[in-house]
Parts: C-alpha cells; structure tokens; sequence
C-alpha cells in the first residue's frame, strides 16, 4: 500500500553469523582524549640496525677521498670512458715494445753507450798523408774536385748472377743458305735469296763473321758500311760491335750489365764480373758458373787477336783479365729458335776488352772467273 505502514524486514539467523561489526573503542567514548602508546626504543634501534647494517662511505675512514671514490666507481659512465682510456694506454705500450724489440735497440744499453769523438778524430788523422800534413803546416790547401772518392765499380759487379740459355737450340730460316737467317738480312741489307749479295765470292754469313761488308765492295769493313755501330762502354772502356737498329742500355749505374736487345725479344748481354788476380779462370768459372761445364768451352783468337773462350753452341763467350772477366751471353726470346746466331759471332769477334792498335786487314777479292 502506498500510505500504509512499511513492512519490517527480517534478516535471518544464518546471515548473521557473516556479518562483521566494527566499534570504536571504550577510550573515545565520551569525548576523551586517547592515549598514544610509542613502541619501545629497543624494538626500534633493533629494527633500524636490522633494516640498515651498510655505514655510509662518510662515516667510514677515509673521509670526502672514500666518498669519491664510492660515487665515481658506482656511475657507470665513467667507468666505460675509464677503461677505454685504460685499453688505449696498453695498446700503445705494447705497441711501443715490440716496435723497440724489432729494431734491435735496447735503451738502457744505448744509455750506457759513450761518444768517442775523440777516437774517430785520431782516425782520421792517422789516415792523413804525410805530404797532406806538410801542406797543411805549411798553409798552402789543396783542392780537388770530389771530396769523396767514387765507390769502386767492382762493388755492382761482384753481386752479378749468370744465367746461361739451354744448348742447342734451333736455327732459324736461312732460305739462300748464305750463313745468315731471313731476320740477320734485314739487318746487314743483303739479299734473302743470294747466298753472295755483293759478288765477292764470299758468303753474306762468312763476310759479317769475319767483320766485312756483305753487300758491297766499298766499303768493305763491316763497321765502316753504317749498318753497324760500335758501343764503347763509359766505365770498362770495353768496345763491341752491335746492330744499329738494335737497342743498347746498362742496367745498373756502374754500366756492369749492358743489353743489347732487338724488338723481337731477343737480347744479348755483357757482364762485367770482378775476379781476383791471383784466381785462375777455371776457379773463378767453378764460382760463377757452377752449373756450366769447363769441358764445354773452347779458346778462341777473334779478329782484333784478343783470347776467348767460346761455348760450343757459340751462345756463351768469355773474356778473361787478370782483375775481371767480361762475358757475353745471347738470351732467345720465348722459342726454341736462333734468330741472330751470326750477330753473337760479330760480337764476340769484335770485341776488346780496350782500346787496341790491333787492324782488321783489308779483304782479299777474289778471282771470280767471268761467265
């Protein structure tokens, strides 16, 4: 019913049991003011020394330094940037002792080492002239034009290694039989297909052999027909005919190894080896020639009466001094084939160890019975 009385619910019994009450205790009744109870200040110093057993870095000994160092080993930063450091100054140490190991020094023995320029004054005094100490007592100086002697020649010749070419190799074309290969006509301007370009009655091959003009009359030495061209070395004052259209050049300062090369690849050397005036030939070929056999050489007089020892293939020649030996070696290109065979014959008969009086005498013509 809207105005009639409302009904009074009723909990049961069973719901009542969960129920929880909650009461403000007897001390607030009535206005009072509550005791406030503090726990014991055993119980507290015990629960503060529990809960904090670390002392602070401030109160350890050490004072401000231990705290420092506390917070600088604690930041993580710092001790990335720290150890870098660190890593790059024990590179660099190692790196500076095993460069001082390499170099064989050693820096506390070349602490203890003394300068003694008083010594090496006493040399070079004891190396003076007695004739260089009168002039300077006297005043008078003398001059000359290198204060430092050149280094001896013999010095780029003594590390020379000989490297000799195979025997036997393969001639190369000779269509006229004449002595000379299709290649060498080219050379001397003779004819490919006359074994006698000039009518001499001399082959084109024997006339270059002996230094003559093969394809003319006049003139009739060979180095005189301007095929031809004479080298004379700046340092061993040596001198050997070479073709003109050849190319020649020393490969070292001293001019101890010269080259005389043709476009084809082919070359022919000239070594300049020092020898001991007390060794004889044979030990000084045992030295330099170990893998050549002695046996095979043969001596030789060539056209300016100079001594030789010619290998039997003619690819080899020596010419042995009493303070060195000058050795002419052909080196063929990559084939099996000879090409200038009779140009290392001109050679070898031309060369003089220096300048000689020695003439090549004029050629004998011949009768050639007319046809």
């Amino acid at each position: 019913m809207i105005f009639g009385r409302k009904k009074e619910k009723t909990i049961p019994d069973q719901h009542l049991a969960s129920v929880v009450i909650h009461t403000i205790p007897d001390i607030f009744y009535g206005g009072k003011n509550p005791d406030i109870y503090a726990a014991p200040a055993k119980d507290a110093t015990t629960i503060v020394s529990e809960k904090k057993k670390i002392v602070p870095p401030s109160a350890q000994k050490g004072g401000a330094s231990s705290l420092f160092l506390f917070h600088f080993f604690r930041n993580k930063k710092v001790m990335m940037i720290g150890g870098g450091v660190l890593f790059c100054l024990i590179a660099v140490a190692t790196t500076w002792y095993y460069i001082r190991d390499a170099s064989g020094e050693n820096p506390i023995a070349s602490a203890q080492k003394k300068p003694a320029p008083i010594q090496t004054s006493q040399e070079s005094v004891a190396t003076s002239s007695p004739v260089q100490e009168a002039l300077e007592e006297s005043g008078v100086t003398t001059t000359t034009d290198e204060q430092i002697p050149p280094a001896s020649p013999t010095s780029s010749a003594s590390l020379i290694t000989l490297i000799f070419p195979d025997f036997y190799f393969t001639g190369s074309d000779d269509v006229d039989d004449d002595g000379l290969t299709d290649i060498e006509e080219e050379i001397f301007g003779t004819d490919s297909g006359s074994w006698d370009t000039d009518g001499d009655g001399y082959y084109d091959g024997q006339e270059v052999y002996n230094l003559y003009n093969p394809k003319g009359l006049a003139p009739r030495k060979l180095i005189d027909s301007g095929l031809i061209l004479e080298y004379i070395n700046p340092q061993w004052q040596y001198r050997v005919y070479y073709p003109g259209t050849w190319g020649v050049g020393a490969v070292d300062p001293q001019a101890s190894q010269v080259l005389f090369s043709d476009l084809s690849g082919d070359y022919i050397a000239l070594y300049t080896i020092e020898k001991k005036a007390e060794e004889s030939f044979s030990a000084w070929f045992g030295a330099h020639a170990s893998d050549q056999l002695y046996s095979d050489l043969s001596s030789v007089v060539n056209r300016f009466e100079e001594d030789l020892f010619v290998r039997k293939d003619g690819m080899v020649a020596y010419a042995a001094l009493e303070a060195r030996v000058f050795i002419i070696i052909y080196h063929p290109a990559q084939t099996p084939n000879i090409f200038f065979r009779q140009v290392m014959q001109m050679m070898i008969q031309s060369f003089r160890p220096e300048q000689t009086s020695v003439e090549i005498p004029d050629q004998v013509l011949l009768d050639i019975p007319s046809a």
